[in-house]
């Protein structure tokens, strides 16, 4: 079996094929490509632990001839065409001795190829309540919560990213013990009852970093798996086993004790020169006449920078991670943000900015340290 593939096309495919490899179960079926033809379609399927991905796979021409299926070394096989000089690159599949070669004229590879019977897809119970919802939509939602899932699995349900679905509205929840991150959309889609799905970590970073360009993602829900397509995509997860992720609205709606609204560029360049002692480390904000931002370090140095706000309600003084206030700058595009200081506990307070759409909450860390 011959193909030719165009070295520019195929490349991209084979990188996001990749993301859903294990290459690091080396020489067993999850750390390879299966490609495979079917019905006249060239695919190219991975997997991992907890996801499955096929994709269509471009190519420029193809014997016509009987269903094939192989397996190669992902991780290889992507180098391989990531280093080859040239865009066009022939594939001769050999049934006989399981072998690809690749290449031109000048530059062949012979890869050793396994059977394709050696994947096992995973198998799910679809209904039949398939829907469709926007891509960049649901990309929005995800890119605005995934980074709050708990990577820690005594953390469990928090290792998922729970996404609610109905008819009206759309609603991504995540937290890792140290912040909060609620995106809600509303959106008239064509489901007929809600659904709730816990997309596990793995999955949801997967996700946040695809670029889909294709208007509509179709969702299948399915007992115990996702199951979305898109464009050229098919792509399943396992779902998380239990229901009980926590209210997050619980936090949200804690006592306001302080309020006070400041220009998103002056609190960047404070965050920008206190990140030169404590990038991955904490900050003290502090509410009084006016916001105060301290931070130190007794092998680097102190800071303290002082900023002038707009409608101060009250006071609070509250120790918060470096890096998650700064991630506010991600979310929340306004030129001026508005913070709420939030009662957790008796003398511990978090720190909300929300809008319309987005509410993002950091909780309080090592509040028995004093900073400056």
């Amino acid at each position: 079996m011959k193909i030719t593939f165009s070295r520019t096309s195929t490349l991209p495919i084979l990188k996001q094929a990749l993301k859903t490899c294990n290459t690091k179960s080396k020489g067993k079926a999850d750390s390879e490509f299966l490609i495979y033809k079917e019905d006249d379609i060239l695919k190219i399927t991975s997997i991992n632990e907890i996801s499955e991905q096929t994709i269509t796979l471009p190519h420029e021409q193809i014997d016509e001839g009987d269903d094939f299926k192989f397996s190669i070394n992902a991780a290889l096989f992507l180098e391989f065409f990531n280093q080859f000089p040239e865009d066009k690159i022939q594939c001769i599949y050999k049934e006989e001795d399981n072998t690809l070669i690749a290449g031109n004229k000048k530059t062949k590879m012979a890869f050793p190829c396994g059977k394709g019977d050696d994947f096992s897809s995973f198998q799910i119970t679809s209904t039949d309540d398939e829907f469709e919802i926007e891509s960049n939509l649901f990309m929005a939602l995800i890119k605005n919560t995934y980074f709050s899932v708990s990577s820690d699995w005594q953390n469990a349900p928090l290792t998922a990213l729970k996404l609610t679905v109905d008819y009206n509205h759309v609603k991504a929840e995540s937290c890792d013990l140290g912040r909060i991150s609620i995106a809600c959309k509303e959106s008239h889609l064509n489901c007929n009852k809600s659904h709730v799905f816990l997309i596990p970590k793995e999955a949801v970073d997967f996700l946040s970093t695809l670029n889909i360009s294709d208007l509509k993602i179709t969702i299948y829900p399915c007992k115990k798996h996702l199951k979305m397509s898109w464009g050229n995509t098919l792509y399943i997860s396992l779902l998380e086993g239990s229901h009980n992720f926590p209210d997050l609205n619980v936090w949200l709606e804690k006592p306001t004790v302080a309020k006070v609204k400041v220009l998103s560029s002056e609190l960047q360049n404070a965050l920008k020169l206190s990140s030169l002692i404590a990038k991955d480390s904490y900050i003290k904000l502090q509410l009084d006449d006016k916001l105060y931002i301290s931070a130190a370090d007794d092998s680097v140095g102190i800071l303290k920078y002082s900023l002038d706000c707009e409608d101060i309600e009250g006071k609070c003084e509250i120790l918060v991670s470096h890096r998650s206030f700064l991630k506010y700058f991600d979310l929340f595009q306004d030129l001026k943000l508005e913070f709420e200081f939030k009662e957790i506990n008796e003398n511990s307070y978090g720190i909300l900015c929300n809008n319309k759409d987005i509410n993002h909450m950091i909780f309080p860390v090592k509040a028995n340290e004093q900073v400056g």
